[in-house]
């Protein structure tokens, strides 16, 4: 249940903010968000929020990639 709240909080909070830092850059001292090819500028505290928010996506459905592997494998 953990990672689908923090999988669908991270698509509407990118949705909010314009997009998310896994996919956006930093570029000379400015950091920009994307969302399907549109860019957003952001302040350097939204752009590290976001990219550590899908960092964490990564590691909660791998915990229940991991979860139901071992949960189905004692069946």
């Amino acid at each position: 249940m953990i990672a689908v709240v923090n999988f669908l909080s991270a698509v509407l909070i990118a949705q909010f903010i314009g997009g998310d830092a896994f996919n956006g850059f930093e570029k000379a001292g400015r950091y920009f968000l994307r969302n399907h090819g549109a860019l957003t500028e952001v302040s350097r505290a939204v752009f590290t929020y976001s990219r550590c928010h899908w960092i964490s996506v990564f590691f909660t459905h791998f915990a229940l990639a991991l979860t139901l592997l071992l949960h189905y494998d004692r069946k």
